[in-house]
């Protein structure tokens, strides 16, 4: 059985989607596809990297999305508006452009989140981030084991 493992996507749905042509391409149309987690931040499209992967479960592909520590983080912020994580070494919020908290933020409408404060982007967040997607972060599990692969 053939397995397709893609890792810290970050955001970029564009080059997801060129992945996911590659492996048709390859002759993996049926084939399972582990997703490593990180979906969000950084990159210009986190929205839609959640929307194509709950759109693609739906559907019935074999995909198995697994939680990333900035999914993690994200999920954290929508449910809770809470903004550190202790297992980030530096101490730099889920909010500064290292970590790419806003870059997700504006993928949702939600721009100059730069000059607003927590409390107000948790708050835009709440309206912004459609329930599905806090589903889908908050159900995901940590790992899969697939034939003696750890994933």
């Amino acid at each position: 059985m053939t397995i397709y493992a893609i890792g810290d996507i970050h955001g970029q749905r564009a080059l997801l989607e060129q992945a996911l042509d590659r492996i048709e391409a390859d002759g993996g149309a049926g084939a399972e596809v582990v997703f490593l987690g990180d979906y969000t931040d950084r990159g210009p499209d986190s929205r839609g990297v959640i929307d194509l992967l709950v759109a693609g479960l739906a559907e019935g592909r074999r995909w198995t999305c697994l939680l990333g520590n900035h999914d993690r983080m994200f999920h954290r912020f929508a449910t809770s508006g809470v903004v550190t994580d202790d297992n980030i070494k530096s101490g730099a919020p889920w909010t500064h452009e290292r970590l790419g908290g806003l870059a997700t933020l504006a993928s949702y409408g939600i721009r100059r989140a730069d000059t607003c404060s927590t409390a107000e982007l948790w708050q835009a967040a709440q309206a912004a981030v459609p329930a599905a997607h806090v589903a889908f972060l908050g159900s995901r599990p940590l790992l899969a084991e697939r034939d003696g692969l750890l994933f």
